[in-house]
């Protein structure tokens, strides 16, 4: 389970983090907030999807990096991989529209589930594997309550220079 979660947070935290703060730093500059924020949630969804299909590319290669040439779970890491980096775009969407109680809840919630997803098949005797599919579906599902948000708070064009000067910092 270590490795696996090593793994995901060594593909995805660095520029996730990266793009996160370039984007609050540079949020209020923007004379379309709600065109920029679905632009780094596009940039983000493509740079996941560049590591997940690296990660699926070289699943081989990393397995045995990482084990004896077994890692139950890793497509199931893969795919948090794909999902959980966007869904860090929920919290930094309710700090700038100001949505503190929706932020606690959300983090409660998210850190409850998460858990649990983890804890509870290991409890009830099913394989870490087990877990880690489940928190591959939490991920998803977080995903698509991003999607809501987004639908709510962002307007859907795609602006190269906002992508292009994201990328500058």
């Amino acid at each position: 389970f270590e490795k696996l979660m090593f793994l995901a947070g060594l593909s995805s935290f660095f520029w996730v983090q990266g793009i996160l703060n370039t984007f609050l730093a540079r949020n209020n500059q923007q004379s379309n907030k709600k065109e920029y924020l679905f632009n780094v949630f596009l940039l983000i969804s493509l740079i996941s999807i560049a590591v997940f299909t690296l990660l699926k590319i070289f699943e081989n290669p990393i397995i045995n990096l990482l084990s004896d040439g077994e890692l139950p779970g890793y497509s199931y890491i893969a795919l948090y991989v794909l999902f959980n980096a966007p869904s860090y775009l929920i919290e930094t969407i309710y700090i700038i529209h100001k949505k503190s109680g929706a932020l606690i809840r959300y983090g409660i919630i998210n850190s409850v589930i998460t858990v649990l997803v983890i804890v509870v098949p290991v409890y009830k005797g099913y394989s870490i594997e087990s877990g880690i599919a489940l928190l591959a579906l939490w991920s998803a599902l977080r995903y698509l309550w991003l999607v809501r948000l987004l639908l709510k708070y962002a307007v859907i064009v795609i602006n190269g220079t906002y992508l292009k000067n994201h990328l500058s910092v």
